[in-house]
């Protein structure tokens, strides 16, 4: 006995789907001809409908990387020695002290201009966040000495600019404080 081939099961899905429920076959049409055109456009993404393709494009390496060093009496403190929970917790903090400034600046851009008109009282006492690096070295310490379980002497933060030649990333002479990530 010979086989045949079924129909398409697609087509066979939204035969079914008319018959069952009309609504929902409409609804199922919208859609993939939503994703149609998103696949035609090639670029806009507009959710729920998302271009497959969108990122095969090849993604080269940047020339220059910003990366914050933390050493802990005197000892420079590895990524790969820990989990990745534990370095966010040892990273965050420093890369939310870095942005204070940039944060500062949105409040008072936008944010400020937007609660006055809407007729909002501001208070930068309550919104702009200073920016004292002998504070946060203090905070900081007692912070990462509950992360390490150790006893802390001396600590030093530095954002330090590493250049991608070649294969590898080498460390540059370009070199900054802590204090100097916020002024």
């Amino acid at each position: 006995m010979r086989r045949q081939n079924p129909p398409h099961f697609s087509f066979m899905f939204l035969k079914k789907l008319y018959r069952h429920n009309k609504w929902l076959f409409l609804l199922m049409i919208l859609f993939i001809t939503g994703q149609l055109f998103i696949n035609f456009k090639r670029g806009m993404v507009v959710s729920p409908f998302y271009h497959y393709g969108m990122y095969s494009e090849v993604m080269k390496p940047n020339l220059v990387y910003g990366v914050y060093e933390v050493e802990v009496d005197k000892v420079l403190l590895q990524a790969n020695n820990f989990s990745a929970q534990q370095w966010d917790k040892i990273i965050l903090p420093i890369k939310y002290f870095h942005a204070l400034d940039s944060m500062n600046l949105l409040y008072q851009t936008d944010v400020k201009r937007l609660m006055s008109a809407l007729n909002l009282k501001t208070d930068d006492r309550k919104f702009i966040l200073p920016c004292n690096a002998k504070l946060f070295y203090k905070q900081y310490k007692n912070y990462l000495i509950h992360i390490l379980d150790a006893k802390i002497d001396t600590l030093d933060i530095s954002y330090r600019m590493y250049s991608f030649t070649g294969n590898r990333l080498k460390p540059t002479t370009q070199v900054s404080s802590l204090a100097q990530l916020c002024k």
